[in-house]
């Protein structure tokens, strides 16, 4: 049996659940998918699983300690048919770093657990690190599968050029006239 893992078709869920829970527009922060800024600046971490082990990248802890961005711990527990959607502070998290553990044969990444409480979690770590239930939505496997063959057209409808799409766009249109 294929272990299950977060992937990006999970966090791009996440993240569109969490955009329109907030009413903010994210983008990401370099190469990392769980890094996002909104419109003022701030940072969302954007973390989800299965399980409740996780790990921010020294990077990321590095960048929020050097410029404090009033961001926010976001993770997103993907359960078989369904999501939920925690948020907390991102402070709340730096500024407990010290009691994470440190991948340090490896990344140097920092790394905690976590438990449910009620409508909360609480970092195993840090236990004054409190997430709250910020939403849940119904993701089944077949929702899932959707989202992937929207985000491939998406792909293929990018990489063609500017002629190429206002022909296909054209064509569909007649189509839908048929």
């Amino acid at each position: 049996m294929a272990i299950e893992r977060f992937d990006q078709t999970d966090r791009r869920a996440a993240i569109r659940k969490l955009e329109l829970a907030l009413g903010v527009s994210l983008k990401p922060v370099g190469r990392r998918r769980k890094w996002l800024k909104d419109e003022e600046g701030r940072s969302y971490w954007v973390i989800g699983g299965y399980g409740e082990w996780h790990g921010i990248p020294e990077e990321m802890m590095d960048a929020e300690i050097e410029k404090p961005s009033g961001g926010y711990l976001v993770i997103a527990m993907r359960h078989t048919a369904a999501m939920q959607i925690y948020i907390g502070s991102l402070a709340a998290i730096v500024n407990a770093r010290d009691k994470l553990y440190r991948a340090s044969k490896s990344t140097g990444d920092y790394q905690f657990t976590y438990r449910k409480r009620g409508t909360s979690i609480v970092v195993e770590q840090s236990p004054s690190i409190r997430l709250t239930d910020l939403a849940s939505f119904e993701y089944s496997d077949s929702m899932k599968e959707s989202d992937k063959r929207v985000a491939h057209a998406s792909r293929l409808f990018e990489s063609l050029s500017e002629e190429q799409k206002q022909e296909l766009l054209a064509s569909l249109r007649s189509q839908k006239e048929q």
